[in-house]
């Protein structure tokens, strides 16, 4: 009896200390050159530099991605096409505490997470945006919800409007 209580005290130790949360996303993807949604875009979270769970749209471009991630470090969603430039979103959610999430086994931390993408251009380098995110989403500890870094995507969305006019004019 004395073994069974130790090992209930250690399982239950470990659950409180688990940092992992199942987060769930759901959006469309739409291919901004041609003005319609866009399928067999893989839609990954990656953690770490790894991927811990992705999806592909289906052909109205509707995506579901769910993925189990250790919310104290920072992760990405990335969205990705042979063919298109890929953009992805950062979140930080760090400062989450999981008393604060909804009381179900998933995490929905945005309503909808759309993305636009759009074809590679000849002498235009995107290459930034392998490392940078078009959004970033932190938690807000106060509010209890995630909140949007408006700064970074206003940034972005000049940085790539001014290139895809720039490619235009060529």
């Amino acid at each position: 009896m004395k073994y069974f209580i130790v090992l209930i005290v250690l399982l239950l130790s470990s659950l409180a200390w688990s940092q992992n949360l199942q987060f769930v996303f759901r959006g469309v993807v739409e291919n901004q050159d041609l003005g319609k949604n866009e399928g067999g875009v893989t839609v990954s979270i990656v953690q770490n530099g790894s991927s811990v769970a992705s999806a592909t749209s289906a052909s109205n471009g509707k995506y579901t991605l769910k993925g189990n991630v250790n919310y104290k470090v920072p992760f990405d969603v990335v969205f990705s096409k042979s063919g298109l430039v890929s953009k992805k979103v950062a979140f930080d959610f760090g400062n989450l505490n999981e008393e604060d999430t909804p009381a179900s086994t998933e995490f929905e931390p945005v309503e909808a997470l759309d993305m636009k993408l759009f074809k590679l251009r000849e002498n235009v380098d995107f290459s930034f945006l392998d490392s940078e995110p078009v959004a970033k989403f932190s938690y807000d500890d106060k509010k209890l919800e995630p909140k949007l870094d408006l700064a970074t995507v206003n940034r972005m969305r000049t940085k790539i409007d001014d290139l895809l006019n720039s490619a235009e004019l060529d």
